[in-house]
């Protein structure tokens, strides 16, 4: 999957879009961390 979310955020970022923010780690990382999710 590579850089996909942050070239995503700097795209929207560039298109005037603010408040853009990305996981790094992605949902795995969100998920070892022991953070919250819904299904």
């Amino acid at each position: 999957m590579g850089n996909r979310a942050a070239v995503g955020a700097q795209i929207l970022q560039e298109m005037g879009f603010k408040n853009v923010n990305y996981m790094e780690g992605g949902m795995k990382a969100w998920k070892e961390a022991g953070l919250p999710t819904k299904e």
